[in-house]
């Protein structure tokens, strides 16, 4: 997942946004590749689209949900073929999701996309590990280097990605 922050740092994303979904998603489709689990080559495309149809700028402040939620729960549900109407499937991707959102929701305010996207791709690495048996699959804790850019201040030695 170094690759993500390495994305960052290399372009002009800006600090918020929803950007961050898609660059997530994208992350974790390939980290999922790379430690042997068959992502379809179609697999990019159809979570890019389920993405963009729920991941909105600022909806994290007007519904209470990241756009980091549908974007890694839509990695989850397309890889395992959840749907309405499959039990098992279905119920395993809303338990991602759940946990995601508790994952976010336990950082510190003001909201940070990028701590909300590595706070995501952890529980993403976790969930996926356990749930698939991957051994390959791992998460390096980034330092955040891009705090002074927060427009409404980071919280600093409250977030776990500030580097101490």
């Amino acid at each position: 997942m170094a690759v993500t922050t390495e994305v960052l740092k290399r372009t002009s994303i800006p600090m918020l946004g929803c950007h961050h979904a898609f660059i997530a998603a994208f992350s974790l489709l390939s980290a999922l590749k790379a430690a042997g689990l068959p992502v379809p080559h179609d697999a990019f495309e159809e979570v890019s689209q389920r993405t963009g149809a729920q991941a909105i700028s600022g909806y994290c402040g007007l519904t209470g949900i990241c756009g980091l939620i549908p974007s890694l729960g839509a990695c989850l549900s397309f890889l395992v073929g959840a749907r309405c109407g499959t039990k098992r499937e279905q119920k395993m991707v809303m338990e991602f999701n759940l946990r995601l959102l508790e994952k976010i929701y336990l950082l510190p305010a003001p909201s940070c996309c990028k701590a909300y996207m590595w706070a995501g791709l952890e529980e993403a690495v976790f969930f996926f590990s356990k749930s698939f048996s991957l051994k390959g699959l791992l998460f390096s804790k980034p330092l955040c280097e891009f705090y002074k850019d927060h427009p409404h201040g980071c919280p600093g030695r409250n977030c776990p990605y500030f580097p101490t």
